[in-house]
Order: structure tokens, then sequence, then C-alpha cells
């Protein structure tokens, strides 16, 4: 999916500070043990309404990390520019690392290493039926269409059945 992404796709307004909010918001609901947000982001904060050093400090004070990663023209200036020392400051306020990364290598090469870092084994749990049982509703909707077709054969044969006996009796006398 990474492959596919283009800059400006998410539009041309960054909200890094509401996104840590969003994020603090879904590890409420979690019970994992160690809570890791990685933003890959520019840094530069256009429209958030908590700021991204406040975001981060509430983080810190919900036992989250934030890893950011900084992507982005160093030389850009006005909202294309990469704010190196915002992403710094949040990483810091959480106990996070900062990373930059100016090409797909490098940002290879940062997930690698936070592969490393965060690495926690989980348990899961999956049920893959081994039979294939796709057949027993088709089977059910074959055997009542079936009966259902039956039944109206039944009945319009039923109908049909007094007014046969007269017009033969009438035919043969």
């Amino acid at each position: 999916m990474l492959r596919d992404t283009d800059v400006g796709m998410a539009g041309p307004r960054t909200a890094f500070g509401d996104a840590i909010g969003l994020g603090i918001g879904l590890f409420a609901k979690s019970t994992v043990k160690a809570k890791t947000i990685i933003a890959l982001t520019d840094g530069n904060d256009t429209m958030s309404k908590v700021p991204p050093a406040e975001a981060a400090r509430v983080a810190r004070d919900k036992g989250i990390v934030i890893h950011t990663v900084a992507v982005g023209d160093p030389q850009a200036a006005g909202e294309d520019k990469l704010d190196e020392a915002a992403l710094k400051e949040v990483a810091d306020a959480t106990g996070g690392g900062f990373f930059r990364a100016l090409d797909r290598t490098q940002l290879s090469d940062i997930y690698r290493r936070l592969d490393e870092i965060e690495t926690r084994h989980i348990d899961t749990v999956s049920f893959r039926p081994r039979l294939d049982v796709y057949w027993v509703p088709v089977a059910a909707m074959l055997v009542l269409s079936l009966l259902a077709q039956a039944l109206f054969l039944l009945r319009r044969h039923r109908r049909r059945e007094p007014s046969e006996p007269a017009t033969i009796a009438g035919a043969l006398r």
C-alpha cells in the first residue's frame, strides 16, 4: 500500500496533533500493554485543534510511545515544509524515536528497526473450518424450493379434480 501512496493524497492540510488524539482514543479501549504509535508525516501541523506537543504529553501520560518518521523535502517551504523540530519534540516527549526517511530505502530500514524495537509476542486464536459447509444452506434452499413447487402443483391438481369427474360422467350419458 505504501508503494501506491503519493505526496498530498490525504489532502492539503495536516492535523498531526488531532491524529495523535485519535490514536490516544483508540488505545483507550485497548488492553495491550505496549502502546505504540508510528507517525509517518512531515510534521507540519496546519489545522489541528490540539497542538502536537500537547497531544504528545497526553499520550505520554497514558503510557503511549510515539515514534516519528519524517518524510518530505527538507528544502521545502510553507505548508510543504518538513518540521523536524516538531517531530523530535513529539518523539522525545513520549520516549519514542525520531527517524528521517528521504527515500524508500531509508523508510524500509526505519520500519525494520522499529520492528526490532517494538517486537512483542502476540497470542492469536483463529478458527478455520476444516470442512466446507457452504453446501448446507444451498441444499436447504433447494429442498425448500422443491417442496414449495410440489405444494403448488398439488393444490393446482386438487382444484381441477372435482370438475373432471363431472365432465367424464356427463360425457358417458
